[in-house]
C-alpha cells in the first residue's frame, strides 16, 4: 500500500509508464515501485521539519539564516517529481537563471540581473512565475550588473557595458540614462595600446557598478 503523501506520485508515475514499451513498462514500473517503498519508510513524520541554517554557524552568533534559493522559472512554476524527470529523461527545468548578479524586491517580485541574458528577470513569488525584462531601442540593456527599485516603482539598472545607469518607469517604459554611452573624442592620439584604453576610460563620464537610491538622491 502507498502512503498516503505519495499518492500523487503513484498516479503521476502510472500516467508515465502507460506511454513507454512494454520492456521498459515493467523495468520501470519495478523501480517506481521500489521508490515508492522506500520513500514510504523514509518519509519525515508529521511536525518534523528541516533544522534551519544559520551563519555563520555556530558557536558563533547567527547573522543570516538560509530560506531558500532559486535558479530559473522551473522553481517558482513547480513540475514533475524528480523520480518521474529521471525516467522520462526529460530535460533540465525551463528559464534557467544563467548569470545572476545583483538583486532588488519591490511589491512581491524578485528582481534579478542576469548578465548572461542581457535582462532583468522578473520573478513573481506570489504568482509564481517568472518573465524577462527585456527593452529595446534606446532603453536596450547588454550587461545588467546592479539595479535599484524606487518607492514609486521606478528602476535604475546599471549596463557595465553601456557605462550608464538606465531609468525604467513602473510599467517599464524607458525614461532616460545617466553617464556618457561613448567616449568623447580625444585630440591627441595615444601611441601605445595601454594609453589608448587609459585615454578611453578617463574619456568616458563615469563607470557606473552599483546603484542606490535615497530619498531624492541616486
Amino acid at each position: 500500500m502507498v502512503c498516503n503523501n505519495e499518492k500523487w506520485k503513484a498516479l503521476e508515475i502510472m500516467n508515465l509508464l502507460r506511454s513507454l514499451s512494454p520492456e521498459r513498462y515493467w523495468r520501470s514500473l519495478a523501480l517506481a515501485c521500489l521508490c515508492l517503498a522506500t520513500g514510504c519508510a523514509t518519509s519525515p513524520r508529521s511536525g518534523q521539519s528541516k533544522k534551519p541554517i544559520f551563519y555563520p554557524p555556530a558557536p558563533e552568533e547567527p547573522r543570516l539564516q538560509f530560506l531558500t534559493s532559486y535558479s530559473g522559472g522551473g522553481d517558482l512554476e513547480g513540475g514533475q517529481s524528480k523520480f518521474v524527470a529521471f525516467v522520462a529523461g526529460k530535460p533540465p527545468p525551463k528559464n534557467p537563471l544563467l548569470k545572476p548578479y545583483g538583486v532588488a524586491i519591490h511589491a512581491g517580485q524578485l528582481y534579478v540581473c542576469d548578465m548572461g541574458a542581457g535582462a532583468v528577470q522578473i520573478l513573481d513569488l506570489e504568482k509564481q512565475i517568472m518573465r524577462p525584462f527585456v527593452p529595446k531601442g534606446g532603453g536596450r540593456l547588454r550587461l545588467p550588473l546592479n539595479l535599484a527599485i524606487d518607492a514609486d516603482g521606478t528602476h535604475y539598472i546599471v549596463d557595465a557595458n553601456r557605462n550608464q545607469v538606465l531609468i525604467y518607469a513602473n510599467d517599464g517604459t524607458y525614461i532616460a540614462a545617466i553617464g556618457q554611452n561613448e567616449p568623447v573624442k580625444i585630440a591627441t592620439p595615444a601611441t601605445t595600446s595601454a594609453e589608448a584604453r587609459r585615454a578611453k576610460n578617463e574619456a568616458l563620464e563615469m563607470r557606473p557598478t552599483d546603484v542606490a537610491v535615497t530619498a531624492d538622491r541616486i
